[in-house]
């Protein structure tokens, strides 16, 4: 498969599964924070991007005080990837799940990915 068609390896997303069912063992509750840490360590473990190279929280060229998740720089074969992550999870309280505010924020997500690819000079870069 050509490497424009796909962001992340198949490696990758085993390796993934891999460091999260790891970490669910150890502790069943998970945050974004932790998937961010279970990404990393998942994408390094397959040599998609060299150990300590992804930026975490990446500061926004564009928006003062907002951050991206994670940013890979371009490696090798692979183009840069400017990501954000979403973990759903239940609400302690067990009420209903504040659906128009978590769309709110995934919205907000989008429009920052689609700044960032359109103000930086990456010029092969993937936003998701």
């Amino acid at each position: 498969m050509d490497r424009k068609t796909r962001v992340f390896s198949e490696s990758a997303w085993h390796g993934l599964a891999e460091v999260l069912q790891r970490r669910l063992l150890t502790s069943p509750k998970l945050s974004e924070e932790d998937l961010r840490y279970c990404v990393v360590e998942a994408i390094e473990s397959v040599g998609m991007s060299p150990k300590g190279s992804i930026h975490l929280n990446y500061v926004h060229p564009t928006f003062a005080g907002k951050r991206i998740d994670l940013f890979l720089p371009a490696y090798s074969e692979q183009d840069a990837i400017a990501c954000e992550l979403k973990y759903d999870r239940a609400i302690p309280s067990g009420h209903n799940q504040p659906r128009s505010m978590k769309a709110g924020a995934m919205l907000n997500d989008f429009l920052r990915l689609a700044h960032f690819i359109a103000t930086t000079s990456v010029e092969n870069s993937w936003c998701i």
